[in-house]
């Protein structure tokens, strides 16, 4: 029984990430939903600016003098603060990919390597607190945007950190089944 709730914990723990805000991408029938969800806080982020425009898009360009990555659900006036020295979103390159739908609070990630920048889009005026907000992709796979695992931070506080976790349910159910595994053969002996 002590390795049942042990082996519950540790799959509870890494289907979510450790980080405060999860960023998520699941396959729903043929669409990809991205969820950003969690605590945030960005004391420790420095304020570059707002955003002049509304877009709920992702995309991964790759040329000479430009490798940026980006997945953000934003509205006009939204802050944009830098968190972290560059790296990348995506594995994969494609074009801008507009959502087909969105709700709940704005978010975003832009990731530069030209910039050597990791960039976090919050509502204005947002400093700390919860973040939940959606963005629905029509007809993609996860695939198609080859999502990095990774956890992107800029603080000392759990709440200071961002993590990316492609489709987290089959780790949670591959826990579940190892557990419903390991009981059915401690009945049979």
């Amino acid at each position: 029984m002590k390795f049942i709730s042990i082996l519950s914990s540790w799959c509870l723990i890494h289907a979510t990430a450790s980080a405060a805000l999860t960023v998520s991408f699941t396959q729903n029938g043929s669409d990809v939903v991205v969820t950003a969800t969690g605590s945030l806080d960005i004391t420790g982020a420095t304020l570059v600016g707002d955003v002049g425009s509304t877009q709920h898009t992702a995309r991964s360009y790759s040329a000479v003098h430009d490798d940026t990555d980006a997945l953000w659900s934003f509205s006009t006036g939204d802050d944009v603060y830098r968190i972290s020295s560059g790296g990348n979103l995506f594995s994969k390159t494609f074009n801008i990919v507009n959502a087909a739908s969105f709700s709940g609070d704005t978010f975003g990630l832009y990731a530069s390597n030209q910039f050597f920048s990791f960039s976090l889009y919050v509502p204005n005026g947002f400093i700390s607190g919860s973040i939940f907000g959606t963005m629905r992709f029509a007809n993609k796979q996860v695939d198609d945007f080859g999502p990095i695992v990774q956890t992107i931070s800029w603080g000392p506080s759990p709440d200071q950190s961002v993590s990316i976790v492609p489709e987290p349910a089959p780790v949670m159910f591959l826990g579940i089944a190892a557990v419903a595994f390991y009981g059915l053969r401690r009945r049979t002996e």
